[in-house]
């Protein structure tokens, strides 16, 4: 027996010692790592301490959370009838405090769960990034790492709490090295969820996700959870779904004097404030103090009056608090874009750009970037090809009815086999590293598209360039390049990357996206209105995202995605990123090459109808397989030993006048062993072709050259043999082809 181990884990966390000892004759396997005297998940741990460390630190330091002094909140116990059911919590617990003392109410509580809940902007994520700061400094050395999740992005529907937990550990921390690491955290609750923002879940039910909530936390589960207080009051009066075992406590507006307190250490002797300070004292039930209870409007306000030449004495010219609201957030971007701070980029382009960010999911991602014309596109794109190909061969009627067909047919496609596969995917590594994950998809976006266009470009060429068109050289070649990239840009454009890169040039000429708009997104995170609390992006205040939503068009979408573990191999990776994309080209491949097969099929063949002479006999075979059965048409002479005919037929119908190219079908004898007949066909007053048909083989008239235009048909049949049983010949689908690339030649 050999102990397995995964080489980066080993790697990362030290090497095995592996000690055998024998009990009662058997040889039992003890293995212990050691990596300075820690045992793997001690090392995990620690490197996940450190590392929310930095990024609880940098989120502080971003915010001014701490400079000149924090806001003070208050919470208290909430009188909203959410709390948790009677004697789910033992002890007398005091629910009441202020930021400085938030930890230690925490760790009084017996089972250490905390429900906050607060009015929009009330301070509910600057607290929960406060008390996770907190306690990641009050902790123990073997205590539970305080960990903020952003909850905007599960999605309860498909994937449990505890699995999410693990694949966002992994993408905002990769130090951890695989899945199974950040699950043992999880499981062992070596790590304390601080869960922010439960009302910004997308979800059918948020009586399911409280519900959810509840079966996966609990008892021994310790974890802080964020939510807008109308959501849960609603959840729990309308549906009787709450958390059952965690007191719930509410922050309180912020007091008149703690904000003028705040105000003062943050402007400190600027002139221009004294006005408004003055006022907050004189005043502080009016509308100004009222407007400025919520830590989001005092952070704004502050901003908003940061220039020089601004004055904030502009706040006191309202009456009603909605409109000092809408003041202070119309007012943050001008402030944050201030000419005087050298912005990069012009306060009205960089708002119509945010505008366009707002408008998706919480979280920023490269996929969520995806034009919503791509399909739609690609769609016409192919109809476009093989419409082009059939006006080529046939005529523009055809053409149109094929790209109608084309359309109707890819649209069907993906509305019902395509619309809930889930095509992105990417490790946890990639995950937490975007950049490289949108390098991954462009390079997989190119072969893919590369290869279809070559190989519908290489078909091209030989088609043209082979004996059925003889088109020369030059031309083969130059059919051949626009079919590629046709088909290759339609290819191109149905991958998440193509539909990336649309989206990218289609919101840059309309102005809603910058040309560089990962600089952009770089330098609204340094000016503090987004911010990267993991592994992407997202808008710092939830209002504000608010209010841009309502300037722009939804051009953003919330598209799913999978995420991998590590050490997912190179096959199943690459099965993942090609499932979705194969399954849209096979569904364009289908389409545009059954069309030209039935059209091709359709009108290649021309009917022959009897005019004079011994008059054949006309029926149908039917051949049943497995899967059904099929039936074809013939037409039959009887012929005794030493017997001749001879048949006359007139050609059929012929679609737009095709020049004939030669007979079809096939000929059999049949009800006379050995029979042999001679079979000489002539068109006109051309030269006769005949052929010798011998009993119990079909032989095929296919390839049987004929004029191209003509009028009758003369088919002369001569018994050889002298056998005395009488034979049946037998001419399955019997008719004439005609040639379907004249009007290909004639373009040419």
């Amino acid at each position: 027996m050999a102990w397995k181990r995964k080489p980066d884990v080993v790697a990362r966390f030290g090497k095995q010692s592996v000690a055998e000892n024998r009990v009662g004759g058997d040889v039992a396997l003890v293995q212990q790592v050691i990596v300075d005297g820690r045992s793997p998940e001690s090392r995990a741990v620690r490197l996940l301490a450190e590392s929310v460390d930095r990024q609880l630190s940098a989120e502080v330091q971003r915010q001014q959370l701490e400079r000149p002094a924090p806001i003070v909140l208050r919470v208290r116990e909430t009188e909203r009838p959410v709390g948790p059911l009677p004697g789910a919590v033992s002890g007398e617990v005091r629910l009441e405090g202020d930021t400085s003392r938030m930890v230690d109410l925490f760790q009084g509580l017996p089972d250490r769960q905390l429900v906050i809940l607060g009015e929009p902007g009330a301070g509910k994520s600057v607290q929960a990034t406060l008390l996770a700061h907190g306690l990641l400094r009050a902790r123990e050395p073997d205590g539970p790492v305080p960990v903020l999740f952003q909850m905007s992005s599960w999605r309860p529907h498909t994937m449990p709490l505890e699995a999410w937990m693990e694949k966002r550990l992994l993408e905002d921390h990769p130090l951890l090295g695989d899945q199974e690491m950040a699950r043992r955290l999880v499981q062992g609750r070596r790590i304390l969820p601080v869960l922010d923002g439960l009302d910004e879940i997308t979800a059918e039910s948020f009586r399911d996700v409280i519900m959810k909530l509840d079966q996966a936390l609990d008892s021994g589960t310790p974890f802080v959870l964020t939510c807008r207080a109308k959501q849960y009051e609603d959840a729990a009066t309308e549906f009787g779904q709450r958390l059952t075992r965690a007191p719930v406590i509410e922050i309180e507006p912020v007091r008149s004097g703690d904000a003028l307190r705040f105000l003062e250490g943050a402007v400190g002797d600027d002139e221009r404030w004294r006005p408004v300070l003055d006022h907050l004292r004189a005043e502080p039930g009016g509308t100004l103090a009222e407007a400025l209870t919520t830590p989001l409007m005092l952070f704004l306000a502050r901003v908003a009056y940061s220039a020089p030449g601004s004055d904030p004495k502009a706040l006191l010219s309202f009456t009603e608090r909605a409109d000092v609201e809408k003041h202070v957030l119309e007012a943050y971007l001008p402030a944050v874009y201030a000419e005087y701070l050298y912005p990069r980029y012009p306060e009205r382009k960089a708002r119509r750009w945010l505008a366009t960010l707002a408008s998706g999911p919480r979280e920023i991602r490269w996929w969520n970037v995806s034009s919503r014309n791509a399909e739609a596109a690609s769609w016409l794109l192919y109809a476009l090809g093989t419409a082009w190909i059939v006006w080529l061969g046939w005529n523009l009627w055809f053409a149109i009815a094929t790209a109608a067909l084309v359309l109707g047919v890819n649209a069907w496609f993906h509305a019902g086999l395509l619309a809930d596969k889930v095509e992105i995917v990417a490790t946890e590594r990639e995950a937490a590293d975007p950049r490289s994950h949108l390098r991954r998809y462009g390079l997989f976006a190119a072969l893919f598209s590369g290869v279809s266009g070559a190989l519908v470009g290489a078909a091209m060429g030989a088609w043209f360039g082979g004996a059925s068109i003889g088109a020369d050289s030059a031309t083969a070649r130059g059919y051949a390049l626009a079919a590629g990239l046709l088909f290759g840009t339609a290819t191109l454009i149905t991958t998440a990357w193509g539909r990336y890169l649309l989206a990218r040039c289609e919101y840059v000429l309309r102005g809603r996206l910058p040309l560089r708009l990962g600089a952009f997104i770089k330098d609204a995170g340094e000016r503090g209105v987004l911010r990267r609390p993991g592994s992407v992006y997202q808008f710092r205040h939830a209002r504000v995202q608010d209010v841009l939503r309502a300037e722009g068009p939804a051009l953003l979408d919330d598209e799913p995605y999978a995420v991998l573990p590590p050490d997912t191999s190179r096959a199943r990776l690459m099965a993942k990123l090609f499932t979705v994309p194969s399954m849209r080209l096979f569904a364009h491949a289908c389409t545009v090459g059954v069309t030209l097969a039935v059209l091709g099929g359709v009108f290649a063949q021309v009917s022959v109808d009897y005019e004079s002479g011994v008059k054949p006999r006309s029926g149908t075979n039917t051949y049943c397989l497995k899967d059904g059965c099929a039936s074809v048409d013939y037409l039959s002479w009887r012929m005794p030993g030493g017997a001749s005919a001879t048949t006359v037929f007139r050609p059929g119908t012929r679609f737009r006048d095709a020049p004939f190219d030669g007979l079809d079908g096939q000929m059999n004898i049949f009800d006379c062993d050995g029979a042999e007949i001679f079979i000489e066909v002539r068109a006109d007053g051309s030269s006769p072709r005949h052929r010798t048909i011998t009993d119990g083989r079909w032989q095929s008239l296919r390839g049987w050259p004929l004029p191209a235009s003509f009028e009758h048909l003369t088919v002369a049949v001569r018994r050889l043999d002298t056998k005395s049983c009488t034979a049946r010949l037998v001419w399955e689908r019997a008719g004439l082809t005609t040639n379907q690339y004249f009007q290909i030649k004639e373009r040419l």
